[in-house]
Parts: structure tokens; sequence; C-alpha cells
């Protein structure tokens, strides 16, 4: 079998060694339309040509661009190029386009489906040209044809025969909610340059700062748009539910971001106010259920919410360290909730008690997600929430205590999944965690305390 793929493992290696001498050997900012072609267009090359190999390669071949993306981040202390007029990276893309890859290489390490990794292949397509691309048009194109693949992982891989329903709803708020887009696109196509820059001049209407803030506010989502969210995670595997918190949310805020980036608009306000309705009321409701995944759910939008608010009040640095946290957070604790239901078979927290207990490390490595979904220093939704709440007070004085009221409760949420999973008597029914499973679980929690700190020091 190895000499079957011999040539293949070879020319693999062959690319890692070029890239990393060439990169070490040119200056980075002297050759920065090479860099960014070529590892785009090699990684691709390699996929599409040598697919046929190892699933083993497939993760190495991610890990190869991961690593040089890495590597830019750490050593050369670059976070923008561009090349030509359709693609650029800025610092926000950049830090989208490293997460999105270390959650794809953990995710092509839990899965053993052989049409659900082509799917993750071609999402990874899609999701590095969607952070990528100038060209406005393009990025929505890119945008909902991710959203298409991530319906076909629920319809297709879902648990349950209901999931038909969460599609329907799935289906229904987020391509409902780009129709309205798209006719402002058609209807404004004579005065667009298609860049993000181009919206200022447009978006100081109700109409059109209506019809094109739907569509992320959707994917966000912001509250009363949220209701798809909870009923997609319920159905959806796994990987689903790690690929809609991970990905399909982010792109949301990616769009978010750039609105914001490139416009101010008087009707922000209206935002905030419905940001911090669904943020003190999702935490609230976090506190009722009973379904572990519907709490997570809950959890996902009120952390949402709150980077929404910290866009309005102009904290795009807060905001973004949310988002990021998040990124790693989300899909660590569906990951984490996947495996319990993989060994019990139930997602009910009262028939879940103790489960944690049948192994240290993962009751450890739980407890302490718990706490960074709480916003534990010195972690990033620490940072983020410390920013977003100094410019809230500046802004809004009395408001602030609605936010400390939303802190806590969603803080009480956090704890009492914790605590109904680990107390009482060591669960029997359970079966004792995979190795691979806790060096999963080890990976995301490294990733995320690596990533803290460097944004402390940066």
């Amino acid at each position: 079998m190895f000499f079957k793929n011999e040539k293949k493992i070879f020319l693999i290696v062959f690319f890692f060694f070029f890239m990393y001498y060439y990169n070490n050997y040119y200056s980075f900012s002297q050759y920065t339309h090479f860099f960014f072609f070529y590892n785009y267009m090699s990684f691709f090359f390699f996929f599409f040509f040598f697919n046929m190999t190892s699933h083993l390669m497939n993760v190495v071949l991610i890990f190869i661009m991961f690593f040089f993306f890495l590597k830019n981040t750490f050593v050369c202390k670059t976070f923008s190029f561009n090349m030509g007029y359709y693609f650029s990276m800025d610092f926000f893309s950049f830090f989208f386009v490293l997460f999105t890859l270390l959650l794809f290489i953990i995710i092509m390490m839990h899965s053993s489906n052989k049409v659900m990794n082509i799917l993750t292949h071609i999402l990874i397509f899609l999701i590095l040209l969607v952070f990528t691309i100038s060209n406005f048009l393009y990025f929505l194109m890119f945008f909902e044809s991710v959203s298409l693949l991530i319906f076909f992982f629920l319809k297709n891989f879902g648990y349950y025969k209901e999931r038909g329903v969460s599609f329907f709803y799935l289906f229904f708020f987020n391509y409902i909610s780009s129709i309205p887009f798209f006719i402002l696109i058609v209807y404004m196509n004579h005065n667009l340059n298609y860049t993000f820059n181009s919206l200022f001049n447009f978006l100081n209407t109700y109409l059109y700062f209506f019809l094109f803030i739907l569509i992320f506010t959707t994917k966000l989502p912001m509250y009363f748009s949220h209701m798809w969210l909870p009923k997609a995670h319920v159905d959806s595997p796994t990987i689903g539910s790690m690929l809609l918190a991970g990905i399909l949310l982010k792109m949301g805020a990616f769009g978010m971001c750039r609105y914001f980036m490139t416009t101010s608009n008087n009707l922000f306000f209206i935002l905030m106010n419905l940001s911090f309705i669904g943020y003190f009321f999702t935490s609230m409701l976090s506190m009722r259920v009973l379904d572990i995944k519907t709490c997570i759910a809950y959890s996902s939008i009120y952390h949402m919410n709150l980077a929404l608010i910290g866009l309005v009040v102009y904290t795009m640095y807060g905001s973004f360290y949310i988002f990021l946290g998040h990124a790693i957070i989300s899909p660590l604790m569906f990951f984490m909730v996947g495996l319990v239901f993989d060994y019990s078979h139930s997602r009910n927290l009262t028939l879940l008690k103790s489960f944690f207990k049948i192994n240290m490390i993962f009751f450890y490595s739980f407890l302490l997600v718990m706490l960074m979904n709480s916003g534990l220093p010195p972690f990033l939704n620490f940072y983020g929430e410390v920013y977003v709440f100094i410019m809230l007070f500046n802004f809004l004085n009395m408001k602030t205590l609605f936010f400390f009221f939303g802190f806590v409760l969603g803080g009480y949420s956090n704890i009492r999944i914790y605590i109904m999973l680990t107390s009482g008597n060591k669960n029997q029914n359970g079966k004792k965690i995979f190795l691979k499973d806790l060096l999963m679980v080890v990976l995301f929690l490294g990733s995320y305390v690596v990533f803290s700190f460097f944004f402390f020091s940066y």
C-alpha cells in the first residue's frame, strides 16, 4: 500500500520542504503575490489530483497550509497582503482563515465518512475564497454556496427523521434573507464597483440598510432571526454542528465586520437594541432547556449578540476577539457533546448526570471549556467582553446594568451544564473515551490557549 502511494507522498514532502525553504530564503514582503498564489494553487492542485491518497495525507495537506499561515503570524508578523483585484487579506480575514484551517484539521481527523470528507474538502475551498475574495458579488456567491453545502450536511447526515423540519427552517431563514439583498445588488448594479468600500454611499436609508443587513444578521444570527439555529444543531451530526458554529456563524460575523469597517450609520442603534434583547433573553432560555445541544446553541446566540453590540459601539477588536474565541470553543463544546451522545445515546441533562466522571482528563477539560466560554481571564472571550463593556459604558451608562445581568445569566447557564454532567455517583452506562478523542480535545484547548496569549502580547 505504501509503494502504491509512494510518488504522491514524495511530492507532498517535496512541496513542504520547497515552500519552507523559499519562504525563509526570500523576503515575504517582496514575494507576497507569489507566496499567496503558490499556497492557494498548490494546495488545491494536490487536493484535486491526489485526493485518492490516504485520509491522513489529506489532513497533512491542510496542516501544511496552516503551518505557513501560522509561520507568518508568529515569525513574520504579517497579517495582510493582496493579489490583484480579486484576492486580498487583512488582519481580520487572516485570522478567520487560520482558525478555519485549524477547525478543518480537527474535523477531518474525526470524520470517517467518505462522502462527508469529500464535502469537507469542497467546503475548505469555498470558505477560503469567502474570507479572501475582494469582489463583493463573488463574495456573496461563495457565501451562499457554503450555506448550500451545510444544508446538504443536515439533510443527509442528520440524526432524526424530524430533520426535514430543521432543514426547512435553515433553508427558509437563510435563503429568504438573501433574496432582498440580491434584488438590491441588481438595482444598484450601475453604481457599484462591487467592493465593500462602495457600499458606503448606498446604505444610509432605512430600506437599503434593512435589505443589506438582513443577510448577515440571519447567519450570525441576531435575535428574532435565530429560530433556525437550535433546531439545526439538534438534528445535525457532530461535524455538522461544528461547521454551523465554527464556519456558518463566522461567515455572518465576517460580513458584519466588513460592513462596519466601511460605513457608519445612525441606524446601528436599532441593531444594538435588538442585540440587547437577544443577549438577555437567550441567556435566560439556555437555563430552561434540558437538551444539552440546545443549551450550547443558545450560548452561541448569546455570544454573537454580544459581539454585535460591540460592533455597534465601535469596539471592532473586542467583537473580533469574541468571534475568534467562539470559533474554537463552540465547535469544541459540540465535539464533546457529540462524544457524550455517541457513548450514551442521550442528550438530556437529567439522564447524563456524572457522565464525565468516566475519564478525569475529559472531566477537567470540560470544566476548562465551560470556564473559557464564560469569559475566564486571560483568554480571548475575556478580552472581548472587557473591551465591549468599556465602550458600552462610554456610550450608554445605565444599559451596562443589563450587560452585567446577562453576563451573570450566561455564566450560570455554563455552570449549570457542568454541574449536571459531573455531579452524582459515577455513571456506569458510559464507555471509556478513546485516546484519539482526548487528543483532539487537547488540540482544541491548546490552540485556544496559544492564540489567547498571542493576542494578549500583540
